[in-house]
């Protein structure tokens, strides 16, 4: 058993996906804990949404 074609073609996508976010973000050279607060805002700011409309 191995991998699909399929199957190496979407993990080839996901490591040049992450690679290049990785480099921008590098890029940017942002202040690793404000970007974590920044980032989880907009996630509980999403799962809030995401709660309103289920209800």
């Amino acid at each position: 058993m191995g991998a699909t074609d399929a199957e190496i073609e979407e993990s080839a996508h996901l490591a040049k996906e992450t690679a290049a976010w990785s480099t921008y973000l590098n890029s940017l050279r942002l202040d690793f804990d404000h970007f974590k607060d920044e980032l989880r805002r907009a996630v509980e700011f999403i799962k809030n949404q995401a709660k309103s409309l289920a209800s």
